[in-house]
C-alpha cells in the first residue's frame, strides 16, 4: 500500500504517514525496503534472462 500511495498516486511521505497512522520514518523505511526488494528481483530476472537463448 505504501508503494502504491507514493508512486502510483503521488502522495507525499507525510500524507502516507497520516493516512496509515505511522511515523514518516516508517513510511521511508517501508519504501526503501520495497525498492530494495524490487531491485533484487529485477536483478535476478535480468541475470536469468541473459544468455538464455540463441537468436
Amino acid at each position: 500500500m505504501t508503494v502504491e500511495l507514493a508512486y502510483f498516486q503521488g502522495a507525499s511521505r507525510e500524507d502516507i504517514a497520516a493516512k496509515m497512522n505511522v511515523p514518516v520514518g516508517t513510511v521511508k523505511s517501508r519504501l526503501k525496503y520495497a525498492l530494495d526488494k524490487l531491485r533484487a528481483s529485477l536483478h535476478e530476472f535480468d541475470t536469468s534472462a541473459t544468455g538464455s537463448g540463441d537468436a
